[in-house]
Order: C-alpha cells, then sequence, then structure tokens
C-alpha cells in the first residue's frame, strides 16, 4: 500500500485542493504569463490598463481589480481567463500517482470532493482526462459522478 493510500484507508470522505495535489495548474505557464495574457487582451478590447494592473501577476486579482468596471467587460474577461486556465491545465502534469489514488478512492466507494479557485470546467477537463481508461473494476461513470460531471454546475465566467 502506498503513502496516500495508507493515509486515506480510514477516510470515508476526501477533500482535495485541485492546484497541487491534484494537477500542478500553473507549472508550465505560470500565472504571471496568463496576467500578461490577460492585459493583452484587455488592450485588444480597447479597455484601458492602469499602472496597479500592470504590476499584478495572479490573474484573479486582475478580474476582481475590473469587475466594477464595466459588466460586458467582466464576463468576456472571465471567458478569458476561463480560456488561459484551460490552456495552463491541459499543459500542466497531473500530480504523481494522483489518477490511481482517484481510481481506489472510487472502487472503494470513499467520496471525493475537489475544491479550487479556478473555473470550474479546467478541473472537471483535468477529472475526466484522469479517469478516461479506469484500471479498476470501478466503472469510468462512476468515477466522473465523483467529480460532478453528470451535473456540472457553471459560474458566470463558464461558457455553455
Amino acid at each position: 500500500m502506498t503513502a496516500p493510500h495508507e493515509a486515506l484507508q480510514g477516510a470515508d470522505h476526501v477533500l482535495l485542493d485541485f492546484d497541487g495535489p491534484v494537477c500542478a495548474a500553473f507549472s508550465t505557464i505560470t500565472d504571471g504569463q496568463i496576467a500578461e495574457a490577460l492585459r493583452r487582451y484587455l488592450n485588444q478590447q480597447g479597455w484601458p490598463v492602469s499602472d496597479e494592473l500592470r504590476t499584478i501577476i495572479d490573474p484573479l486579482d486582475i478580474l476582481a481589480n475590473t469587475a466594477d468596471v464595466n459588466a460586458d467587460m467582466t464576463v468576456a474577461f472571465g471567458a478569458e481567463l476561463t480560456h488561459w486556465e484551460h490552456h495552463a491545465v491541459h499543459c500542466a502534469a497531473s500530480a504523481p500517482g494522483v489518477r490511481e489514488v482517484l481510481v481506489w478512492l472510487a472502487a472503494t466507494r470513499r467520496t471525493v470532493t475537489i475544491v479550487s479557485n479556478n473555473a470550474p470546467s479546467p478541473p472537471r477537463a483535468t477529472c475526466t482526462r484522469s479517469v478516461s481508461a479506469p484500471t479498476s473494476p470501478a466503472s469510468r461513470a462512476e468515477l466522473l459522478s465523483i467529480f460532478g460531471v453528470s451535473n456540472p454546475t457553471r459560474t458566470y465566467y463558464d461558457k455553455p
């Protein structure tokens, strides 16, 4: 039994943070690179980039600083941020052994909640890819249900 299996053996429910334990989301494309891409996007759309925004490296901080400016801009900016989060997560490596642990948790009927401050769709897509070819008796549908894929929730910046 591996260390994660031993640590989780007595758990009925497991709570994981997406960025780190599941996926090193910004390991290949950094949050600073995404922030720069978002500033370029704002410029391309004709929205001014303040001196304050030029120094921010956390994309969520840029979103927070632009949220009160214009509702249309906020929605468009949120969609662009989600696009870049998808790109970063797609290029990032999964945490070592996470697939095996998630499959084991599902196969042993433990529930898993993965939390994230990212848009819901990038973590959901990663988890779907992680379980797309299970190696245990647990079915893909059972595994996907852990992540709420059959009943997704959306935030205002997730595209339908």
